[in-house]
């Protein structure tokens, strides 16, 4: 065997070992994406199930936010959805100005499209300001 013969054996064995090396040095890289995948879905999934005990609670209660139940589903929805905004996942709800206890409103008007601002008129409602008849 010439000298030449060698080297030319053990670059096509080099060659032939290149995409194993490859897959070697991809695996944790798609693993660690992987493993975020399944984080971040399983993040969505229990803030959904957070957020769709709000309404039921808060159309049960009779005291208000004094009771603890709709107290606890409203903070484990708001901070759900303040994780994922964190992870820079789109939830869809925005908190910036939201207060706890107008979390049950923003729900109510993303579910329904029905907004319970006080502050937005009633469509087809005339709002008398003198006295009647006049």
């Amino acid at each position: 065997m010439t000298r030449e013969t060698i080297i030319r054996g053990a670059l096509m064995f080099l060659v032939a070992l290149a995409p194993t090396f490859v897959v070697l040095a991809t695996t944790p890289a798609m693993a660690d994406e992987d493993k975020d995948t399944v984080v971040r879905k399983a993040l969505i999934e229990r803030t959904d199930t957070f957020c769709k005990a709000v309404l039921p609670a808060w159309f049960a209660t009779k005291g208000g936010f004094e009771d603890a139940r709709l107290k606890f589903v409203v903070t484990d929805c708001y901070l759900g959805h303040a994780r994922l905004a964190l992870l820079g996942v789109e939830s869809g709800l925005a908190l910036e100005d939201t207060g706890l206890g107008e979390l049950p409103a923003v729900l109510i008007q993303k579910e329904t499209g029905m907004s319970l601002d006080i502050y937005r008129s009633l469509a087809g409602r005339t709002v008398r300001t003198g006295p009647p008849g006049k």
